[in-house]
């Protein structure tokens, strides 16, 4: 996660999750290893119906965590116009939202026990109680500073 601008009137958050993508495609190699396994027991007609369901779901949840942790997200929030735009890139396509400003209730800092902590640290909280990522990172040292310090560079900016 780095910080690409940040003004009076602008503050642009980008992450592009490398160690993140890391970890997607080592996953996909050690799928490998049972789909060989699956193809070995086609070859000689002893595929059972448990190994072709484990191994759809091997592929399944594989493929899901690889396309979810490969996307470059990029946050800005922009005071002349009143929104923040939140722009994610991924392997399959591009999805951009818009929220307004005035919407933001506060920005907060997932604690280490939660769930998403590993992977979106800081999230927007809207009125409407909806809670928006800002970047995507693995956060292996002082994850939960970071967290804390970019959960309150936001605060101060929509503050300011």
């Amino acid at each position: 996660m780095q910080i690409l601008q940040h003004t009076s009137t602008n503050l642009t958050i980008y992450s592009r999750p490398i160690l993140l993508w890391l970890f997607a495609s080592t996953s996909l190699v050690f799928a490998a290893f049972p789909i060989k396994e699956i193809i070995q027991q086609y070859r000689f007609r002893t595929v059972r119906f448990g190994s072709i369901l484990f191994l759809t779901i091997v592929i399944v949840s594989v493929l899901s965590n690889f396309f979810d942790s490969t996307e470059i997200m990029t946050s800005t929030f922009d005071k002349n116009r009143g929104v923040v735009t939140i722009r994610e890139q991924g392997l399959l396509g591009t999805k951009v939202s818009k929220y307004l400003l005035t919407d933001i209730r506060d920005a907060i800092a997932l604690t280490d026990n939660s769930d998403d902590m590993a992977t979106k640290p800081v999230r927007l909280l809207l009125a409407s109680g909806k809670e928006l990522p800002v970047f995507r990172e693995i956060g292996l040292f002082n994850s939960q500073q970071k967290a804390e310090a970019t959960a309150n560079l936001i605060r101060d900016f929509l503050n300011s």
